[in-house]
């Protein structure tokens, strides 16, 4: 170990030998020549080598905290599996909720502009951001470890209070609290942490009193920020969230997770613009969970059809990335883009062209049909439109604007008034909520 001597002071190699020699680490990572990197760092500064585990997934690193429980984790933040270093937090933190007795940190090459909110959001011990060379990460590695070598009593029973709230228990956070001041914990520390207490017991009011005392003294924490964001939108205090909305994105940018309440934020608050910039940064993230796009891509469809009559341009660049992010995949994304686009006869080809590109995905969908059929109403004659119309509704693919454009080819070509009450009637069997609109054709 002479190379470790050389690169970190003996005394402070002591230190870190007393107090982790005994603990084991698991490293997880698809790379050989970074996982060997790694436990060179870590035998360096005392941890003994038969302790230190190594997994190349997610799944084998699951099976790794399932047998062995390591005190250290340090994983990739992308897995190969389609699992991140976050989903291995959440099975380590089964075997240490106190986060005193354990230590978990992330690597990443991936530059994506959130990355450096997750280490906030998930309060993880370390996140190496690039490239790094043996010494940088003896250096790194040895500054976490030492952060967490001495503890006072306020700092273990705050720990409770974290692990209490991660239980849903808040009886048991506010009794740990009163301790935890007791023994000295810091008035800011305090505050924060009977915030959280207040909000889990779903008391807004007083956990937004506390966390903006918590902003007074610290503007960008950003656990403040996002929890008095997510309070005031679910009080319907879309005003106030929007304004916290623009302090926490000053500051950072949003974690996937807590995009979709930002874009409704700015939604009620008719910051179109606004979103369709805020979107552009998570174009090109394809590790976007599902659920993500889809609300980029509804909130996108709404700024288009909002923009529609007076930015036409800027309308259509965004139907077309609502498009792009849903992949095409959604059929209510694909309904509101073209039934925006259809109401404008400019764009009535644009909505042709969109349908026909993503028509395989949805060719047995009565829903598409019944909108393919709406959009080429206006390329057809009432009688090609009869005949149409009443074929669908033959085969069950039935709308309120298939039966509205029936009944107006109806009088168009003349039929009976018994032929049109008929069919009006019908209408309004179907779609009672539009039986108003279908009577004022008799």
């Amino acid at each position: 170990m002479n190379d470790g001597i050389e690169l970190i002071e003996e005394k402070r190699l002591e230190k870190l030998k007393a107090k982790y020699s005994k603990q084991s680490v698991l490293i997880v990572s698809s790379n050989k020549t970074i996982r060997n990197t790694l436990k060179r760092a870590f035998a360096t500064l005392g941890f003994q080598m038969t302790n230190i585990s190594v997994a190349e997934d997610y799944s084998e690193a699951k099976k790794t905290i399932s047998e062995f429980a390591p005190h250290v984790v340090i994983s990739n933040l992308y897995l190969s599996d389609g699992k991140s270093a976050i989903d291995l937090q959440k099975h380590h933190r089964e075997y240490f909720p106190n986060s005193l007795n354990n230590l978990f940190m992330v690597l990443t090459e991936i530059d994506e502009h959130y990355v450096e909110s997750l280490e906030h959001e998930y309060e993880l011990d370390g996140l190496f951001l690039g490239q790094f060379n043996f010494k940088e990460y003896v250096e790194n590695f040895a500054e976490v470890l030492e952060r967490k070598m001495v503890t006072s009593k306020a700092d273990i029973l705050e720990a409770k209070v974290k692990e209490a709230l991660a239980k849903k228990d808040a009886q048991a956070a506010f009794t740990f609290l009163t301790a935890a001041t007791e023994a000295g914990l810091e008035d800011y520390r305090r505050k924060s942490l009977e915030a959280d207490a207040h909000y889990l017991n779903n008391d807004h009011k007083s956990a937004l009193k506390l966390y903006e005392e918590v902003l007074t003294e610290d503007s960008c924490n950003f656990h403040a920020l996002i929890n008095t964001i997510t309070i005031n939108y679910s009080d319907k205090n879309y005003g106030v969230a929007h304004d916290y909305c623009e302090k926490f994105l000053s500051h950072f940018s949003s974690p996937p997770r807590h995009l979709p309440v930002i874009l409704k934020i700015f939604l009620f608050n008719k910051e179109y613009f606004r979103i369709i910039k805020l979107c552009k940064e998570y174009d090109h993230d394809d590790r976007l969970e599902v659920s993500v796009k889809l609300n980029i891509a509804a909130a996108l469809a709404l700024c288009g059809k909002s923009l529609l009559a007076d930015q036409k341009d800027f309308a259509v660049e965004a139907f077309e990335r609502a498009i792009s992010v849903s992949g095409g995949q959604s059929f209510n994304i694909l309904q509101m883009v073209v039934t925006s686009l259809v109401s404008d006869p400019d764009l009535i080809e644009k909505s042709i062209a969109i349908l026909e590109k993503y028509r395989d995905n949805f060719s047995d969908v009565n829903q598409f049909v019944a909108l393919e059929f709406d959009v080429l109403t206006s390329k057809r004659s009432a009688q090609e439109n009869l005949s149409e119309g009443m074929m669908l509704i033959k085969k069950n693919v039935k709308s309120y604007r298939i039966y509205e454009t029936l009944i107006s080819s109806s009088l168009e070509t003349g039929r009976r008034k018994e032929a049109i009450e008929d069919l009006v009637f019908e209408a309004c069997r179907e779609f009672p909520d539009y039986s108003t609109q279908f009577k004022r054709y008799i």
